[in-house]
C-alpha cells in the first residue's frame, strides 16, 4: 500500500516540484546550522541528515524532546559514543528553522 501511494505521488507532476523545493530549503536550513555550530553530517539529497553523534552530544535527542523533537538514534540500544549516529528527518521549513535555532543556542552559537 505505501509503495502504491509513493507512485501516485509521483506520478503528480503538480505537486513534486513544490515539495522538491520545500524539502531542499528544509534541508539547506539544516544542514547549514549544522555548519554554523560545527557538526558533521553525510551530504545527501534526501529528506534526512545521517550524523556521527559525538560524545558530548549523546543527549541531544533528551535535550531536544521538550521542544517537541523527536531524534532518534541509530541503533536504540546503548552502544559505544564513538558509533554513535543520528539520522535526522527533516519537517517543513519553520520546523527546521525552529531546529535550527534551538541547536545554536544549545551550542552556544
Amino acid at each position: 500500500l505505501s509503495i502504491a501511494a509513493a507512485l501516485a505521488s509521483l506520478q503528480d507532476t503538480a505537486l513534486v516540484p513544490p515539495i522538491r523545493t520545500l524539502i531542499t530549503h528544509a534541508r539547506r536550513i539544516t544542514t547549514k546550522a549544522l555548519d554554523t555550530v560545527g557538526m558533521k553530517y553525510v551530504p545527501g539529497h534526501a529528506n534526512f541528515v545521517w550524523m556521527p553523534l559525538p560524545p558530548e552530544l549523546l543527549d541531544l535527542p533528551v535535550r531536544f524532546a521538550p521542544h517537541g523533537f523527536h531524534l532518534t538514534t541509530q541503533p536504540t540500544v546503548p552502544i559505544a559514543a564513538e558509533a554513535a549516529r543520528l539520522r535526522l528527518t527533516g519537517g517543513t521549513v519553520e520546523e527546521m528553522t525552529a531546529f535550527a535555532a534551538l541547536l545554536r543556542s544549545m551550542r552556544g552559537r
